[in-house]
């Protein structure tokens, strides 16, 4: 079995509870996020068998 294709997908997403901030919380060293991107990866084979994983912060 051999991986045939690998496809990668991406989105910007909204983060629901309003803005997030991250950091140490001081103005210089913070930033604020209402969206984060998420990535989706479908990793097919040539025995027909694929599989997928997706990560989010």
């Amino acid at each position: 079995m051999k991986i045939s294709k690998i496809s990668v997908f991406q989105k910007d997403l909204p983060y629901s509870g309003g803005g997030l901030a991250v950091g140490d919380l001081s103005e210089e060293r913070t930033r604020t996020f209402d969206t984060f991107n998420g990535t989706v990866v479908v990793v097919n084979t040539d025995a027909g068998i694929s599989g997928s994983g997706e990560s989010c912060p």
